[in-house]
């Protein structure tokens, strides 16, 4: 689940990028990263720095949650995106 909350944060951005640079508006794109890489890296980076082990059954929780949020967002992102219509003809 940590590689899956990745990947599709990577798509998502990409997406994202191309949209943002076909509409020019280059001043979005840091914010995009933030948004779309940075905030579900965060739950990520723990899972593979923290001992989890070890933590306490509240910190596992916390860290499970942060890791399933972000998938549904990035989910839609993707589907909703226009990219996706252009590049997969067939759905």
């Amino acid at each position: 689940m940590i590689w899956l909350a990745l990947v599709l944060a990577v798509l998502a951005l990409v997406f994202e990028a191309v949209g943002l640079i076909r509409q020019r508006q280059w001043r979005m794109l840091p914010r995009a990263a933030v948004a779309y890489l940075g905030l579900p890296a965060i739950p990520v980076v723990a899972t593979l720095v923290l001992p989890l082990a070890q933590m306490p059954d509240a910190v596992q929780i916390f860290v499970t949650i942060g890791l399933v949020l972000p998938i549904a967002p990035l989910l839609y992102g993707l589907r909703s995106s226009q990219l996706p219509k252009r590049l997969f003809w067939c759905c």
